[in-house]
This record gives structure tokens, C-alpha cells and sequence, in this order.
């Protein structure tokens, strides 16, 4: 189970982290700014893409359903991704107002200040996540 879960997890978050690198790195060119505060945004990305990516991805672990079959990549993308159910929709919604206090995070507070807090609530995400996705995994085995 562990072993899923980390796959779903580096499933989904390296292409995230390259994208939101790649963006970074791009607009940090564009508006000229130094390399030192290109670095600190890319920093900020990384920390912030972390948590949201790994919430979301654990916390769906409680609407798993392995009786579902899916045909084709449209309905694979469709039971496995999209807010249907009650419960993705809660995620979609918790996971919004975690994003909304990281974003709070960085932008109020100073840059070290900002990169402790994040780190720190990165950390509860992976371990409250984990031990939820876990333990909702074994209940599905079982």
C-alpha cells in the first residue's frame, strides 16, 4: 500500500514540479528579476506544489473504488480525476483553503519565516495525509 501510494504521489507531482519550475524560471527571465529572487520564487513554488500536490493526492485516497472498470482514457480520466463524488469534492474544497493559507504564508510573512511555516505544514500534509491515505486503503483491502 505504501508503495501505491508514493507511485501515485511521483506520478502526479514531477510533472507538476517541472511545469511550475519551468513557469517560474520563464517569468523570472521575463521580468528580469535577479538570480537570487528567481531562486527564492522556485523555492516557494517547489514548497508550495509539495503539499497542495501531496493533500490532494493522498487525501483521494479515500474515494478509492477497485470494483470500478474503466474503458478507454476518457473514462479512466473521468473516475480517477474528476470531482464527482462527494468526497473529491470536499478535498477540492479543503484543498482550496490550504492553498489560500500557503499563499498567506508566503506572501505575509518574511521569506525565512514563510519557508519555515511552509515547511512545517508541508510536513503535517505528509504525515496526516499519509496515515490517512493508509489506513483508507486498508479498510478497502479488508
Amino acid at each position: 500500500m505504501s508503495i501505491y501510494l508514493y507511485g501515485r504521489l511521483v506520478v502526479f507531482l514531477l510533472p507538476t514540479l517541472i511545469i511550475g519550475l519551468v513557469v517560474c524560471c520563464i517569468l523570472g527571465w521575463w521580468l528580469r528579476l535577479p538570480v537570487y529572487e528567481t531562486g527564492i520564487a522556485a523555492l516557494l513554488v517547489v514548497m508550495l506544489l509539495t503539499g497542495y500536490v501531496a493533500f490532494i493526492v493522498w487525501g483521494s485516497a479515500a474515494d478509492e473504488n477497485i470494483d470500478q472498470v474503466a474503458e478507454g482514457m476518457m473514462q479512466s480520466l473521468m473516475l480517477e480525476e474528476l470531482p464527482i463524488t462527494p468526497r473529491r469534492l470536499q478535498l477540492l474544497g479543503l484543498s482550496t483553503l490550504m492553498l489560500a493559507g500557503m499563499f498567506a504564508l508566503a506572501w505575509k510573512l518574511p521569506f525565512t519565516l514563510s519557508i519555515a511555516a511552509l515547511a512545517l505544514l508541508d510536513g503535517v500534509v505528509y504525515i496526516g495525509m499519509w496515515r490517512f491515505g493508509i489506513a483508507h486503503l486498508k479498510r478497502l483491502v479488508s
